[in-house]
């Protein structure tokens, strides 16, 4: 990332330098220059000085319902996923590429339409 370009505003006039001097060059005032941040490309694309949206946060002895799940088909891997796939969500699946017989495997051979079809997939 590139390093921010410092700035020097004169507190008087307002004209703005790339170094600091003890004289602004436009008015003529001593010591007004002030460094402020200069504005990157994602200050120019958020506004932060609201401080941003507020999150309702749960204490862990709250009950929150769990998520509705779809089952696979197979036994072992929905119980690896916690009862199956949560909708709308990403899962990433891992393993060892010379795993001989490994479960990735059984997945890459499972027809792409049971996996690409909601209705085949159980519902718990």
């Amino acid at each position: 990332m590139a390093k921010a370009k410092r700035q020097y505003v004169c507190q008087n006039c307002g004209a703005v330098s790339y170094r600091w001097q003890g004289q602004c060059a436009d008015c003529g005032e001593w010591n007004t220059l002030v460094e402020e941040a200069a504005e990157t490309v994602f200050s120019a694309k958020h506004d932060l000085s609201r401080g941003g949206r507020t999150l309702a946060l749960e204490t862990l002895d709250a009950h929150s319902p769990m998520p509705d799940r779809m089952l696979c088909g197979i036994a072992e891997f929905d119980r690896a996923l916690g009862g199956g796939f949560v909708a709308g969500s990403a899962t990433l699946i891992g393993g060892d590429l010379f795993d001989c017989g490994g479960g990735i495997t059984v997945l890459e051979k499972m027809p792409r339409r049971r996996i690409n079809n909601p209705l085949s997939l159980g519902h718990v």
